[in-house]
């Protein structure tokens, strides 16, 4: 592990496979409208797809350090302290609840799997839901990448958390991954109006 602070962004393999397949169709659709004569209508779609893609499918993740846990989503990064979590909840997707109410759902980890082959899925690979995810130096654990495995994790990580105290938890806007999605938006107006 690396010594930074949150050193393992977490994402689920196939949401990643897809974004970078619809950035590479992206690219090639924004190459082919601009060598075309005519407006360059496909070239604004691409981008648009691109954009999306990169935004929705590969940069959302999540990170665990030793103090915090930090949600990076489409345009926003929300930081919880650990004593702020009250709990975690996976239909659907990975939520983060926190002391003073807030729910943050992390976009990178869904729920895809039924529980059995989920759990059967972090066995084979040597994970254990329990295991902590707090990193500590010199360990090199492989955190588990489902729903169901990383909130049994949480849950077992915040049981001792108490409720009233607040929760800290900080909010930062983006400004690149809201000026693609801008971006993207305005792209498909334009391909839509042009």
């Amino acid at each position: 592990m690396s010594n930074s602070s949150h050193p393992t962004a977490i994402r689920q393999t196939f949401n990643v496979v897809i974004g970078w397949f619809g950035v590479a169709i992206g690219i090639v659709l924004v190459v082919s409208g601009l060598m075309a004569r005519s407006p360059h209508t496909m070239a604004f779609v691409g981008f648009a797809l691109a954009a999306a893609s990169f935004c929705v499918m590969v940069r959302p993740s999540i990170r665990f350090g030793a103090d915090d846990v930090v949600v990076s989503n489409v345009v926003r990064e929300v930081t919880l302290p650990w004593p702020g979590i009250s709990h975690a909840t996976s239909k659907g997707s990975l939520v983060l609840h926190d002391n003073d109410g807030h729910k943050t759902t992390v976009w990178a980890i869904g729920s895809q799997k039924a529980r059995g082959a989920r759990n059967a899925d972090d066995a084979r690979l040597g994970i254990l839901p329990t295991a902590s995810l707090r990193p500590m130096p010199g360990t090199l654990t492989q955190p588990p990448r489902s729903a169901g495995a990383l909130r049994e994790a949480l849950d077992a990580e915040t049981v001792d958390n108490p409720t009233d105290v607040p929760s800290g938890r900080r909010v930062r806007w983006l400004p690149l991954p809201c000026a693609l999605m801008a971006l993207a938006l305005v792209s498909v107006i334009v391909a839509v109006i042009g």
